[in-house]
């Protein structure tokens, strides 16, 4: 299941409550109700405009704000909390068997824009549905519509 635009807000609100805290330890202040407003935007709307944490499974989101709200201040104030969050979630969350096909299916694409390096960890974080709309584009034997296909499927 898709953490959807709950999941955006728990996420902004609490990244930027723990923003907001180190801000206030450091120099003084962190606006917390622009700071909600513009990542609720970045990560609400699908990329390219946008972030595509609304598309991310809930049970990844969850983990992603714990760790968020868990990093120290120096990371959080040069917004790196989120970034290196991903980066450590990346080997503690186990590929459900829809990510598995669909790498599978990117593998042996004869489409060249299907490629894409580390497969699984790339495509790690999104829900059921979006893997399984990626791949019904990976699955479309006419390579010329697979981009936007994939923008499609990658957009809330």
């Amino acid at each position: 299941m898709a953490a959807g635009t709950a999941g955006v807000m728990t996420f902004c609100t609490q990244a930027c409550d723990r923003a907001a805290s180190c801000a206030a330890m450091a120099d003084g202040g962190l606006n917390t109700t622009s700071c909600v407003s513009n990542c609720t935007v970045t990560n609400d709307e699908g990329p390219p405009n946008g972030g595509d944490v609304v598309l991310y499974r809930s049970d990844y989101v969850m983990a992603l704000t714990a760790c968020v709200v868990g990093t120290d201040c120096a990371d959080t104030l040069a917004d790196k909390a989120a970034n290196d969050c991903q980066s450590t979630l990346a080997t503690s969350f186990t590929a459900p068997a829809t990510l598995v096909t669909l790498c599978q299916r990117v593998a042996a694409s004869s489409c060249s824009q299907d490629m894409v390096s580390n497969c699984l960890t790339a495509f790690l974080p999104y829900s059921d549905a979006t893997i399984q709309a990626i791949t019904a584009c990976i699955a479309d034997p006419t390579c010329t519509s697979h981009d936007a296909c994939v923008a499609q499927a990658l957009t809330p």
